[in-house]
């Protein structure tokens, strides 16, 4: 969870010599850290903050402008950084720690949904499955005792039908098994 609202906050000294950055806070050293280990980012940015961003963003350039909600301009800079990534930057505005509850709260009822759904679709999956495999036992059990019948009464024909038949079938699993592979890629 990242938020971000007025006080630029104090400088990082973590890391090694080469890291050191004396113009990154320590917020920014550790919305990097999350970014390079790929972990969900849920951004908030005080209202007043944002709104003097876009202000910021309109006098580009211009030093002598004053803003009243900010005690340093890397704030701005920061929140560039945050809005040119390509993914994991959605921000929400907040003006009280209840609007970021709320937020969170409605997220995280998705996920948890979501997760919900996963769960019983992996169910589903796994009960189609079994049924499958079921069946293919009732298929083998059915071949087999086929064959048996076949050679008992010694139908004309029934080593090259069973042969024609199992070539089928090893056909059939052959190209399964292939279209499987594909969906799997």
């Amino acid at each position: 969870m990242l938020i971000i609202g007025g006080r630029y906050g104090s400088l990082s000294s973590l890391g090694d010599k080469e890291d050191y950055n004396p113009c990154k806070s320590i917020t920014m050293k550790e919305h990097q850290s999350a970014r390079e280990k790929d972990i969900p980012i849920f951004i908030f940015i005080e209202r007043n903050v944002y709104s003097e961003y876009r202000t910021y963003k309109a006098n580009a350039g211009n030093p002598g402008v004053n803003y009243v909600y900010v005690d340093n301009t890397k704030i701005f800079e920061f929140i560039d950084q945050i809005l040119s990534q390509k993914r994991n930057n959605q921000v929400c505005e907040f003006d009280k720690f209840e609007d970021i509850s709320n937020w969170l709260r409605d997220q995280w009822v998705g996920l948890f949904a979501e997760y919900l759904k996963q769960r019983q679709d992996q169910k589903v999956l796994l009960n189609i499955s079994a049924k499958i495999n079921e069946l293919s036992q009732v298929s083998e059990t059915l071949k087999t005792y086929t064959e048996s019948l076949m050679k008992q009464f010694e139908t004309p024909g029934y080593s090259d039908l069973i042969r024609a038949e199992t070539k089928k079938i090893e056909e059939i699993s052959k190209k399964n098994i292939f279209m499987n592979i594909i969906s799997l890629i």
